[in-house]
């Protein structure tokens, strides 16, 4: 069961190469968590996970990012909605922080952007952590959509958004997505998820396992989008170990928000 919502602080903007990026900064102890979204998403989605940081210790920094796009961060990336344009982003935005120590937390599509987050910039990563992630192998998400780069072209062409706006929305709700998520932000998904290169994501993977940054990997067994062994072999490529819960669905970071948080705080003894 979902936990009650709690507070949400303000957010913060800072500008990249023009466009706003919106954000919220809490805490300041390193090392930073920076939490990073999936698709359709925003920095509400770890409003559970925040605050059950800021529970163990309020002076922890956390830092959410909405990613180009979503929340109130400008479509940007010139139009780029590849793996590496967008883990590129997330890399700029701790540059412009001048973020020191990272630990990366993805949820879903977002792990494949703190993969890639790492791989791009590794100074500052101390830790990446991945919950329902994506993986090195189409997931059965990804699987049951037909044909996703074509789809995403017809869908995003000018007759698809004039005449399918309705239907994109009842597939998302059926799928389990909030009704209310802004039609935009769903045409946005169908253009990302049509983008996605397996292949990309796995070279990235590459490169970290090279750099030896440790990671960490969360999941449900009953996962409705992200099946078991796709985490498991994303953590073999990474010499990682899975955290199984029995439930908590795909969205663990509301539901096992105290579980995730207390095993973050013993992994990095540091509060």
């Amino acid at each position: 069961m979902t936990p009650e919502i709690p507070f949400d602080p303000e957010i913060r903007y800072l500008e990249l190469e023009g466009a706003r990026v919106s954000y919220t900064d809490d805490g300041e102890r390193d090392p930073a968590l920076v939490l990073i979204h999936g698709l359709p998403g925003s920095v509400r989605d770890f409003r559970w996970l925040a605050a059950a940081v800021s529970e163990i210790d309020p002076s922890v920094r956390v830092v959410r990012i909405d990613l180009p796009g979503f929340g109130a961060t400008d479509v940007t990336l010139g139009g780029d909605m590849t793996v590496e344009a967008r883990s590129r982003f997330v890399a700029d935005v701790c540059r412009i922080l001048e973020l020191q120590e990272v630990v990366l937390i993805g949820h879903s599509m977002g792990g494949a952007l703190a993969i890639g987050a790492a791989a791009l910039n590794p100074e500052p990563v101390a830790r990446v952590v991945l919950l329902s992630s994506v993986g090195l192998t189409p997931h059965k998400a990804y699987r049951s959509i037909p044909n996703p780069p074509l789809l995403a072209r017809i869908v995003c062409s000018p007759a698809g958004r004039r005449l399918l706006p309705g239907a994109l929305r009842k597939a998302f709700g059926r799928a389990g997505f909030p009704r209310g998520t802004p039609t935009e932000e769903l045409f946005l998904t169908t253009r990302i998820v049509g983008a996605v290169r397996f292949s990309a994501i796995r070279t990235l993977t590459g490169q970290v396992v090279a750099l030896g940054i440790p990671f960490d990997v969360f999941i449900a067994t009953d996962d409705p989008f992200v099946e078991l062994s796709i985490a498991q072999d994303l953590a073999d490529e990474l010499g990682a170990t899975v955290t199984t819960f029995a439930d908590g669905g795909h969205n663990i970071q509301k539901t096992r928000a105290v579980e995730i948080a207390t095993a973050l705080a013993k992994t990095l003894g540091r509060y």
